[in-house]
């Protein structure tokens, strides 16, 4: 089954934890870039028809996606996902998604709790992310992931039980967990190196409490219905990322944009 991947990597601020090849940037910049794209996508020779399609970033979800979905062969797509920041979800656009052969949506939530989204810069609330998620079920979307991160920093047993919580209140059908990653590609992975404060570098959970704080996410969400699939993927039956699994199953697809690589089968 093949894919095609399109990196967006624009964003409207640059969270404390990323270590993407992501940022924010000028709109002239991000103009030329989506027309380098499209142009990409038109001089691709398609050996085979997509059924999947994923829009990461980055924040996709800032830029009209159809101006790049309507240059892909295939739709309507047997899976079609656009990575969403919290808080940026009209009504009006996820209809327009929907009519545009979108029928996943992955959001970047991370946490649920407040004094935790402060330190990465994340300005939404839990509140905000069941807003979203009712909005997105009312345009006809039902394919919801949500991304957390275990390891944030002041990150406790107790509250990563309530992000937990917040998965099965909102009903998700999919969440994905990640470990933190500390490295020289993001702010609060260089501090931490440093042995410094920023960032909430000092408060950041040993890896124990992390490797801990995982375990729980296995067994928490399995309760909800949401199995593990892979290493950080976790789905009811039937909501599995169709496009995701291709990585694992070494089936090809192609990328365009930057740090987008292709794959050809072999």
């Amino acid at each position: 089954m093949a894919g095609v991947y399109i990196s967006y990597p624009f964003c409207a601020q640059k969270c404390t934890y990323c270590n993407f090849a992501s940022g924010v940037s000028p709109a002239a910049l991000q103009d030329r870039y989506t027309a380098s794209v499209i142009a990409g996508l038109r001089a691709a020779k398609w050996q085979w028809t997509p059924e999947t399609v994923y829009l990461g970033g980055g924040t996709p979800s800032l830029m009209d996606p159809r101006l790049f979905l309507d240059e892909i062969p295939g739709r309507p797509w047997r899976e079609a996902t656009i990575e969403a920041a919290p808080g940026t979800i009209r009504f009006e656009k996820a209809a327009a998604w929907r009519a545009a052969g979108i029928n996943r949506v992955s959001l970047g939530v991370q946490s649920f709790v407040r004094s935790e989204l402060a330190r990465t810069g994340r300005k939404h609330t839990a509140e905000t992310v069941a807003g979203d998620v009712a909005i997105l079920r009312r345009a006809g979307i039902e394919s919801i992931n949500i991304d957390l991160i275990a390891g944030l920093p002041g990150q406790t047993r107790e509250s990563w039980t309530e992000s937990l919580d917040w998965i099965e209140r909102i009903g998700a059908p999919h969440a994905s967990v990640y470990m933190l990653e500390v490295d020289e590609d993001s702010r609060l992975g260089r501090e931490i190196l440093a042995r410094g404060s920023r960032y909430g570098a000092g408060d950041v959970p040993d890896d124990d409490a992390i490797a801990e704080f995982y375990e729980m996410a296995v067994e928490r969400l399995a309760r909800a219905g949401l199995r593990r699939y892979e290493i950080s993927n976790f789905a009811r039956e039937g909501y599995q990322s169709a496009h995701n699994l291709k990585y694992w199953r070494r089936e090809p697809y192609l990328g365009f944009g930057a740090d987008a690589h292709s794959f050809d089968g072999e």
